[in-house]
């Protein structure tokens, strides 16, 4: 009987594995799927990470290259990269932070604005779409950000 107990354990722990890594291989389509969207959708001028990066600027009051980086947890390289690339296509500019000297501002220029407000017109097509009610958005961003902190222990 005991046998058949632990047994029993480590199918139910299968189980729940093959759940969760569908789960994860869900994600990761959805990540994917998200960069052709936004290839489609915006022409493919802009990376998926430019166009969220566009997108946090948007619809933020400030932001630093911190609050970019715990926005959406990008190696400090890549940030850089991306950055760079926005700023090379006149779409931000980078500039000390007037509230904390320590730390570097992000602001869009003319063309930033006009770029992310197409990013942000995009994203909202795709909320409309998918017909989500905010609270199933807040449950979906709170399993979302529980993945990533716990993938980051």
């Amino acid at each position: 009987m005991r046998n058949k107990i632990v047994r029993n354990r480590i199918d139910v722990n299968a189980r729940d594995t093959r759940e969760f890594a569908s789960y994860i291989a869900s994600l990761h389509c959805a990540v994917h799927a998200l960069d052709s969207y936004f290839a489609v959708s915006l022409g493919g001028e802009l990376s998926q990470a430019e166009a969220v990066v566009l997108l946090h600027l948007a619809t933020s009051e400030r932001s630093t290259i911190n609050d970019v980086h715990k926005a959406f947890g990008h190696k400090r390289s890549t940030l850089t990269s991306v950055l760079d690339r926005l700023e090379r296509k006149g779409l931000l500019t980078r500039h000390i932070d007037p509230a904390d000297r320590r730390n570097l501002a992000l602001q869009l220029t003319t063309s930033g604005r006009r770029e992310s407000a197409a990013v942000v017109r995009c994203v909202d097509a795709l909320r409309k779409a998918l017909a989500l009610s905010p609270s199933r958005v807040r449950a979906l961003r709170e399993l979302l950000d529980a993945t990533a902190d716990a993938a980051a222990r």
